[in-house]
C-alpha cells in the first residue's frame, strides 16, 4: 500500500526489512522512478519520494554565485534541510512503516538527480543515518565541492556509492558547469580511494535526457552492491 505524508509519499515493499530508499524528488517524479524500478526488476525496497524542497536552495551546501545571469545565487540550506530530513521526517515515516510489523529495514539508501546528486553526496559528509548513496547527473560542478570532499574525514564509511552522467552533460558554454565531468571522474577516484564500492556509469545525452529511468538504474546498482 502507498501512502503520502505531507510531501512525502511512499511506495512500501512487500517485506518490512527491505532497505528503505529515500528519494529528493519534483513533483510527480516518484511515481515515474517507482515505475522504472518496477520495469527494472529492483529488488525489494520501499521508496520515499520527498518533494516540496527548493532544490537550488534548500539542497545547496553552501552559498554559491548564481550558475546562469539572472537567476538567484545559492543560498547554501543543506544543512538545514538535512536536519529536517533525518531528524523530522526520517522518524516520522519509519514510525508509521514500523506500526504494524516493528521491523526496521535493512538500511537506508539517500538518492537523488542533479542537486538532489549533489546533495546526497553532501549528506555522505555529515551523517551517518545512510549507508549507501545515489548521485545521478550530480550537479558535482558546484563550486567548493570536489576540494571539500578531498579535504572532508567522513563520519562513516558508505557500502557503497553510485554516480552517473550524461555523455554530453559537459558539452555546455556555461564555464562552470563545463566542468561536471571532469569533476564527477574526480570525486568517483576520491571515493574508489578510500575503499569505497562506487561506480560511475556514463549515459547517452544531455542533463535532461530520462532522469527518471537514470535515477531507477542508480537505485537498482545500489540495492545490489
Amino acid at each position: 500500500m502507498n501512502t503520502t505524508i505531507q510531501d512525502i509519499t511512499i511506495y512500501r515493499a512487500s517485506d518490512p526489512a527491505a532497505p528503505m530508499v529515500w528519494l529528493l524528488v519534483y513533483d510527480g517524479e516518484g511515481l515515474e522512478v517507482h515505475e522504472r524500478l518496477q520495469e527494472l526488476g529492483a529488488q525489494d525496497h520501499t521508496l520515499i519520494a520527498v518533494g516540496g524542497v527548493d532544490y537550488d536552495n534548500g539542497l545547496s551546501p553552501w552559498p554559491a554565485p548564481a550558475a546562469f545571469r539572472g537567476q538567484e545565487d545559492f543560498a547554501g540550506g543543506a544543512d538545514s534541510y538535512l536536519e529536517l530530513l533525518t531528524e523530522r521526517f526520517l522518524p516520522k515515516v519509519k514510525e508509521e512503516l514500523m506500526a504494524d510489523s516493528g521491523v526496521r529495514p535493512a538500511y537506508d539508501v539517500l538518492a537523488g538527480y542533479s542537486m538532489g546528486g549533489l546533495f546526497a553526496l553532501y549528506a555522505m559528509m555529515k551523517t551517518t543515518v545512510f549507508s549507501r548513496f545515489v548521485s545521478a547527473s550530480g550537479s558535482l560542478w558546484y563550486p567548493g565541492f570536489l576540494e571539500t570532499l578531498a579535504e572532508t574525514e567522513l563520519p562513516a564509511k558508505p557500502d557503497s556509492v553510485y554516480l552517473s552522467l550524461g555523455g554530453k552533460e559537459a558539452k555546455t558554454h556555461n564555464p562552470v558547469m563545463a566542468q561536471v565531468e571532469t569533476r564527477t571522474r574526480a570525486v568517483h577516484d576520491l571515493i574508489a580511494q578510500r575503499g569505497i564500492p562506487v561506480i560511475l556509469e556514463m549515459n547517452p545525452g544531455n542533463h535532461f535526457r530520462e532522469p527518471d529511468l537514470r535515477t531507477a538504474k542508480g537505485i537498482k546498482w545500489i540495492l545490489e552492491h
